[in-house]
């Protein structure tokens, strides 16, 4: 009875990015990654769900995986 017999997802998609490359990198451009608090030397963002992350960086590491592959 805790279980929901019929659940229903929705599929995933990516975000909508704006026309001009230009104003998304001027948006994260110098941005601090949210898990560290520095500005990743090589940053990404998830096209899914749109977090700010470092892409090879040591620092946010968890148990010897990248934050970008988590």
């Amino acid at each position: 009875s805790l279980l929901v017999q019929d659940p229903q997802w929705a599929a995933p998609r990516l975000l909508h990015l704006p026309d001009n490359y230009n104003t998304i990198f001027q948006y994260y451009h110098r941005k601090s990654c949210t898990s560290c608090g520095k500005t990743p030397k090589d940053p990404a963002l998830c096209l899914v769900c749109g977090a700010f992350v470092c892409l090879k960086g040591h620092c946010c590491k968890q148990q010897g995986v990248c934050e970008c592959v988590l």
